[in-house]
């Protein structure tokens, strides 16, 4: 079974495909939770699955529970499965993912697809299963194809192993530094979730790779110089077919972000840091005079930024105004 993870929205995400001239590796995809339709009932005749997000290569396939389905790749953002009515006879829950093949390539992130009859309620747990949970991760972190939960909480980090029924297993811990958040992902390439963190306040960043069976091994800390640090999210942010780390927080109401470029061994290069001055918030046809150094950074990146319920995409590659309207000012020199 493939690694899986489900990554929480931050308040801000930026998200990078990076297309320099001459580069050959395809990128580890990155699949957004838009899927049409949203959902299905059970019994349906075959249909078609449409996927949306980044990186996608031309040859790319989307999968059903981790087998590859006959796939139409529209462009870098979208693809479309032809999914058999033999998958949908019966309800249950399908993981969706998209593969980059080699050289470079991988499998995205993980997007559920529900096969099931709509209901106008739905069920609460009565009791909570993760106590003093300050931030969760999502994902298979035993390889057994059941969903398990990490969770943040005490001091610790937590694994709760789940047993396909909504329960869980008593939770392994982990002796990580205080984490306020946590995102997985197979940050080595041995088929096995990898989990990193950061602290809040100090930024110390943490990569602990997965051993297959719930428990972690540290592979890589980094202590800044200077703290602050507050968010952490995972991506291949420069299409090199290895996850990277985004790390953003802010300092005496400074505000900044580090991309971490992956080694592909659990480990990642010390970055550069950018000052954005505040994470933006325009509205459409305002000039993004707060995002100069960010253009002249990244003017051949693909670039998606989530701040609170708003969300658009500035295309850096091709130097023109975002399919959201917004006017790209003019770099720094």
């Amino acid at each position: 079974m493939k690694p899986i993870c489900v990554v929480g929205t931050v308040a801000v995400v930026i998200l990078a495909a990076l297309s320099a001239a001459g580069q050959t590796n395809n990128a580890i995809p990155f699949l957004y939770p838009s899927l049409s339709p949203t959902s299905i009932t059970p019994g349906s005749a075959a249909f078609q699955l449409t996927v949306n997000g980044t990186g996608f290569a031309p040859t790319a396939v989307v999968n059903w529970n981790g087998v590859p389905q006959l796939t139409e790749v529209i462009s870098s953002s979208q693809a479309k499965a032809s999914i058999s009515a033999s998958y949908v006879a019966v309800g249950m829950t399908a993981w969706i993912s998209v593969t980059n093949p080699a050289p470079g390539g991988g499998t995205s992130n993980v997007v559920f697809f529900p096969v099931t009859n709509p209901s106008a309620t739905i069920g609460m747990a009565v009791s909570q299963p993760f106590p003093g949970a300050i931030a969760v991760v999502v994902g298979d972190f035993n390889n057994d194809g059941k969903l398990d939960v990490g969770w943040i909480g005490n001091g610790v980090f937590n694994v709760s192993l789940g047993n396909s029924t909504g329960g869980f297993k008593p939770a392994l811990t982990v002796p990580v530094f205080e984490w306020s958040e946590v995102v997985a992902g197979d940050f080595n390439g041995d088929g096995k979730l990898d989990v990193a963190g950061i602290e809040n306040g100090s930024g110390v960043i943490e990569a602990w790779l997965g051993n297959g069976d719930g428990t972690f091994t540290q592979s890589w800390l980094f202590t800044p110089a200077q703290g602050s640090g507050t968010h952490i999210t995972a991506a291949d942010f420069y299409g090199s077919g290895q996850l990277d780390l985004w790390t953003a927080g802010q300092d005496l109401g400074l505000r900044w972000f580090s991309i971490w470029s992956g080694v592909g061994n659990g480990t990642f290069n010390v970055p550069a840091t950018f000052e954005t001055n505040s994470f933006p918030e325009p509205t459409p046809s305002e000039t993004l005079t707060e995002m100069e150094y960010w253009i002249w950074q990244y003017r051949n990146t693909l670039v998606e930024l989530t701040y609170g319920w708003a969300r658009w995409v500035a295309d850096f590659r091709s130097w023109a105004p975002s399919p959201a309207g917004l006017t790209l000012s003019q770099p720094r020199t």
